[in-house]
């Protein structure tokens, strides 16, 4: 049997894992980790257009055994599954394979930074100077945040961080989207909303199962991790909590007022958008 290779892609904190727990309910279908191939992708489009060298003559020998090698490494760690998938949470303009599909996800991108402010404290992930604080009163309890959560966002730096890797990120990828349509770029997408995707389940799975050309009825039944949000907050895990707009329970207007200097632009941009884009 035929393998094809598709993407999941996103921002971090997305739900670019959930969609994948999602996915897996499907026997033709196995997403299994982030593959993380950005930086090749980086190193074969710099080679490929190299001036000197054996590629810079002839290019469609570095394509054909670069995508090949990629193909080849998904199967193969996805078990020659029919559609194999890798769920990277990077930007869509970071793994572009011509003829692929991608399922791109968005999700408000003040919940995107409050789920980042716990994920870096779950594991030690020091963005700024100043958020080592943060991190040692969540190892002391992990449920400091949320009896304190106006205390989650009182670093500047770190919500400004957050605010511009996203803002960026949108903007790249809604650019590349628009010169799809327009033909310039041979992929395809379907732009999936996290609040969507919870408010609007099944509609939102079918129309995902009908961009990968799979039957929805063979789907297993949902689990708990696989269902919207989760039965309770555990700030220890991965799937800590699953909710659209809980932001507002943990930014200050000051707090949010530091998000939107830098991700206005963004923030405005999807909400202007039509929904979906795309369905092919």
């Amino acid at each position: 049997m035929s393998c094809e290779l598709f993407f999941i892609r996103g921002n971090a904190k997305s739900g670019t894992n959930w969609l994948c727990n999602i996915l897996n309910l499907h026997p033709m279908i196995r997403c299994k980790g982030e593959f993380r191939m950005q930086h090749l992708f980086e190193g074969f489009e710099k080679t490929l257009h190299a001036r000197w060298g054996i590629f810079s003559k002839n290019q469609d020998l570095l394509r054909d055994g670069f995508y090949s090698m990629i193909e080849s490494l998904v199967f193969q760690h996805c078990d020659y599954f029919p559609l194999c998938c890798d769920r990277s949470p990077v930007g869509l303009t970071k793994t572009i394979m011509p003829g692929k599909k991608y399922l791109y996800l968005t999700r408000d991108g003040r919940d995107v930074l409050v789920s980042w402010a716990f994920h870096a404290m779950r594991n030690n992930i020091v963005n700024v100077p100043d958020y080592q604080t943060n991190i040692d009163l969540h190892q002391k309890d992990p449920d400091h945040f949320d009896k304190h959560k106006h205390d989650l966002l009182q670093s500047r730096d770190f919500v400004r961080s957050i605010a511009m890797f996203w803002n960026q990120l949108i903007i790249d990828d809604f650019a590349l989207m628009k010169k799809v349509d327009q033909g310039e770029i041979p992929i395809q997408y379907c732009w999936i909303k996290y609040e969507s995707l919870i408010e609007n389940f099944d509609q939102e799975l079918i129309r995902t199962y009908h961009f990968l050309e799979v039957d929805y009825e063979l789907s297993k039944p949902q689990t708990n991790k696989t269902k919207p949000g989760f039965e309770q907050i555990d700030n220890t895990s991965i799937y800590r909590r699953g909710e659209a707009g809980a932001w507002s329970e943990y930014m200050t207007e000051e707090q949010l007022g530091w998000f939107m200097e830098d991700a206005a632009p963004a923030m405005e941009l999807i909400k202007s958008t039509s929904y979906p884009l795309q369905l092919s």
